[in-house]
């Protein structure tokens, strides 16, 4: 007698939005004559540890136990479901403009989690992992994944007001004499 068909698998791993997942053991052998038995060491069933697609909350290695109850013959498979790290949003560069008036003020995002394909949204409109800034303010960054997962981070970017100068009052000054000027 041939041991029974196993075969275990998951359509994807846990993330922000997924909390339960439905395992599949549907290319293992079926019929009648067969049972199954789920089980884990280190994850979580929800329902169906006896069934061919069990339900699960929580990340591990599930191993399937295919039996043939007119033969006795058994057979396993096994999955292992991950749960991905959530997004992550650091803003990594923040530049103050140099002088007023001045447009190398910038800030910069560094991602990290998720799915690793990022969008980004920053509150001044722009869509890139860096933006280019010429206004005094708060800039906030929100990352988002694939998956819909999100982070933000905040940034305040500051211009330097431009020196105002005084020489003190006018004073007329004849060719070939001096004075002594005197600024606040």
């Amino acid at each position: 007698t041939t041991a029974p068909g196993a075969s275990a698998s998951s359509p994807g791993n846990f993330n922000c939005s997924t909390t339960q997942i439905e395992l599949s053991g549907a290319g293992s052998s079926q019929g009648p004559e067969m049972s199954y038995a789920w089980t884990t060491s280190d994850g979580r069933f929800v329902s169906g540890e006896n069934s061919i697609n069990p339900v699960i909350d929580a990340a591990g290695t599930y191993q399937i136990l295919v039996t043939n109850t007119a033969s006795g013959c058994t057979n396993t498979a096994t999955v292992t479901v991950i749960h991905r790290p959530n997004v992550s949003a650091s803003l990594n560069i923040q530049t103050n403009v140099s002088c007023n008036g001045g447009t190398n003020g910038a800030a910069s995002v560094e991602a990290t989690g998720g799915n690793s394909v990022f969008s980004y949204n920053w509150s001044n409109g722009g869509t890139s992992q860096a933006i280019t800034v010429n206004k005094t303010g708060t800039y906030t960054v929100t990352t988002k994944d694939a998956f819909g997962c999100t982070s933000s981070d905040s940034a305040h970017v500051t211009i330097w007001a431009l020196p105002v100068i005084n020489a003190g009052k006018d004073t007329s000054v004849s060719m070939g004499f001096t004075v002594q000027l005197e600024a606040t």
